[in-house]
């Protein structure tokens, strides 16, 4: 089955729903939930997947480049709003075993609302607890959103011909509690159990 077509977990999917109306939990993303992931990413408009990949990206690239987030074990933290991801978060990992890479994707009518700060912070401090010491943004020069969003984490942002890079020093983030990311894994795993009992 397409993991596209999966069922949504938790309340009915809605193919109308008002971001405004909704408050937005962060969450590790769970085996099964997958599908939501490449159903939120399937949902970009052209403009919008430019801006996250940094070129085209046709629905077969999408489906691959999930496909390869999950075996290579990037963490995704997603916020799922009646029964679909509009937002994620990836820490993917680089040959450089100090280092990683932070991408951030929001839905264009769940902007404005905070989202993707959040989530880059929540995924900052997932780098710190990881060992990670060097986190990297990279962007597109005309994403202004993504250079804008960056611009709250760090001032060492590089400007090329195409393309913007930004450094997060981890080691120096301040992790917002310090058992921040042991509760994340034990919530992943009761969300997980109960999935499964499901």
């Amino acid at each position: 089955m397409d993991m596209a077509d999966q069922t949504p977990r938790g309340k009915a999917a809605e193919s109308r729903c008002d971001p405004r109306a909704h408050t937005y939990d962060v969450q590790e993303i769970l085996p099964e939930e997958y599908g939501l992931f490449l159903s939120h990413l399937l949902r970009l408009d052209a403009r919008t997947r430019e801006d996250r990949f940094g070129m085209a990206a046709s629905d077969q690239f999408l489906r691959q480049y999930v496909e390869t987030t999950r075996a290579v074990g990037t963490l995704v933290l997603v916020s799922i709003e009646a029964g679909q991801v509009r937002a994620s978060a990836e820490l993917r990992p680089v040959p450089d075993p100090d280092a990683a890479e932070a991408t951030v994707c929001v839905e264009p009518a769940w902007r404005g609302r905070g989202i993707a700060t959040r989530l880059m912070s929540q995924i900052v401090d997932e780098a710190k607890s990881r060992g990670v010491r060097r986190l990297y943004v990279r962007c597109l020069a005309t994403n202004a959103a993504m250079r804008s969003l960056a611009a709250k984490f760090t001032p060492h942002l590089v400007l090329d011909a195409t393309d913007v890079t930004g450094r997060i020093d981890a080691v120096r983030w301040r992790v917002r509690h310090p058992l921040h990311a042991l509760v994340r894994r034990v919530l992943v795993g009761a969300r997980a159990a109960l999935s499964a009992r499901a």
